[in-house]
């Protein structure tokens, strides 16, 4: 009776023991998934980061590099290294009943120009960077565009693309009074925007 005994008692032992360490196997593996799930999660992270370093990084050079050149243009006496000399106000208010400097082809044709050869930096785009820049310009009696000034910033990189549509536009119609051509101060927005 007492071999009898000790054996269901080691069989019940064994039986639970079994439960235990099945039960114990089930929770290694939901541990084991929740540890890989953590890790994956962390691996982004890190890569995550390590793209963000690396566009800093980047950002960090260029802009070194535009510090730079306006030490360089500093040295050479300019007011401005990325504007031409400065234009007298006075000189560019328009009479009364003189019309306005305007793109060949009205707005439309200047929003399409500028969609058209605007190229988003693509540092910019890495590092989610948008915003709007105001730029101003002269319209020459010619209808060249000159004096391409930055009134409000957004960001290096979109001003210096900003700058760059706007110099690369063609000759616009230039305001004019009386059939006589003059030079006018236009102002531009213009939008970077990320989908």
């Amino acid at each position: 009776m007492k071999y009898f005994s000790l054996v269901c008692i080691v069989f019940l032992f064994s039986c639970v023991s079994k439960k235990k360490y099945a039960g114990l196997e089930k929770e290694k593996a939901i541990l084991a998934g929740k540890v890989e799930k953590l890790n994956k999660q962390n691996g982004e992270y890190l890569a995550d980061l390590e793209k963000k370093d690396k566009v800093n990084k980047q950002l960090k050079i260029q802009n070194e590099r535009l510090e730079e050149q306006l030490k360089e243009s500093k040295r050479e006496g300019l007011d401005n290294f990325m504007t031409n000399p400065p234009v007298d106000e006075e000189d560019l208010t328009l009479p009364a009943g003189a019309s306005k400097a305007s793109f060949v082809g009205g707005n439309q044709a200047m929003q399409n120009f500028i969609i058209q050869n605007i190229r988003y930096p693509q540092l910019a785009k890495e590092a989610g960077i948008q915003g709007k820049v105001f730029v101003s310009f002269i319209v020459e009696k010619s209808g060249t565009v000159s004096n391409v000034e930055i009134i409000k910033n957004a960001h290096q990189l979109l001003d210096k693309e900003a700058m760059r549509v706007v110099r690369s536009m063609p000759k616009w119609k230039p305001a004019q009074l009386n059939g006589v051509y003059m030079k006018s101060k236009q102002k531009l927005p213009i939008v970077f925007k990320l989908d």
